[in-house]
């Protein structure tokens, strides 16, 4: 539970399905089902051992991670098929000798099979013993607001001095706010005001569907760096067309180009910045409105 696990998040994903299917590829490769066609029942015997004992440890051992009963044996069961390091095991211990050719056949394709029926595993988990319970329902309730869950929030993106106002005020008026940023000292400074303050590269669509942006009801951007503030706006709008942006102008010229690059809502850099973001935001910033005027 990290402040960078959105950015992390975003940036392994692409290589997710790329080795996602040399893993499959490998498994491929590895499997020998004469060894199956040869010995069934042996292999089914294996398979079905391995289930069995693995289900009973995992959830011999849930309830000391504070896991009621019910959600002990779905997690045994869903965790009980092998796992993709039992096939480097297996070859590795064929291949010095610790196991012979044909143990190390028989076992690796008993892995195979094991994970094969896990859908069927989580077909049976869904017929007789539902996911759901009184008890399960009530923890829920009663767990702390997180990020799973908050929505009609407002996002900061941008947690220097301005940015740093914005969630402050909007928090003393009750308003829910999550901050991101890719400044780590910023993003630590935040976290004392509120847990929803993460590192994350708000140009990345990625990074914002992690924090589920989709659900907010407003964004404000105060990023210092007026370039960014423009590559921010632009991916913002193209996403996510009716989302009310307010951004910060450096100067009128930054202003104007922030309106064409889709920014709803304009505030210049003046003395109290955050205030005007927030009043802004809060008297309904979604219409195409330019604010340029100073205090005094």
């Amino acid at each position: 539970d990290s402040v960078y696990r959105h950015q992390i998040a975003a940036d392994i994903r692409p290589f997710r399905g790329l080795l996602l299917g040399l893993f499959f590829v490998s498994v491929g490769m590895q499997l020998d089902l004469a060894a199956l066609l040869e010995q069934p029942l042996f292999v089914l015997g294996v398979v079905l051992s391995l289930i069995f004992v693995k289900a009973i440890v995992i959830a011999s051992l849930a309830p000391f991670s504070g896991l009621d009963a019910r959600t002990a044996i779905r997690t045994g069961v869903m965790l009980a098929q092998g796992g993709e390091f039992a096939f480097v095991l297996w070859s590795a211990a064929g291949s010095i000798g610790v196991l012979d050719n044909d143990a190390s056949r028989i076992l690796i394709v008993s892995v195979a099979v094991s994970m094969a029926l896990t859908p069927f595993l989580f077909m049976l988990l869904d017929r007789f013993l539902p996911a759901t319970s009184a008890s399960t329902a009530l923890s829920i309730v009663n767990e702390p607001e997180s990020i799973e869950e908050i929505e009609d929030h407002v996002v900061v993106i941008g947690c220097g001095v301005v940015g740093t106002q914005v969630l402050l005020q909007l928090r003393e008026r009750g308003v829910p706010v999550l901050a991101l940023d890719r400044d780590v000292a910023k993003v630590s400074q935040l976290r004392r005001h509120t847990e929803h303050a993460f590192f994350g590269d708000a140009t990345q669509p990625d990074v914002l569907e992690m924090i589920h942006i989709e659900r907010a009801s407003a964004v404000v951007i105060a990023l210092d760096d007026p370039r960014q503030d423009l590559l921010v706006v632009g991916v913002l709008h193209y996403l996510f067309l009716d989302m009310p942006i307010l951004a910060r102008a450096h100067d009128e010229a930054h202003g104007e180009l922030l309106k064409k690059a889709g920014a709803t809502t304009v505030i210049p850099e003046v003395i109290d910045t955050g205030r005007h973001l927030v009043d802004a935001l809060l008297l309904g910033g979604s219409g195409n409105e330019k604010v340029f005027e100073t205090d005094g």
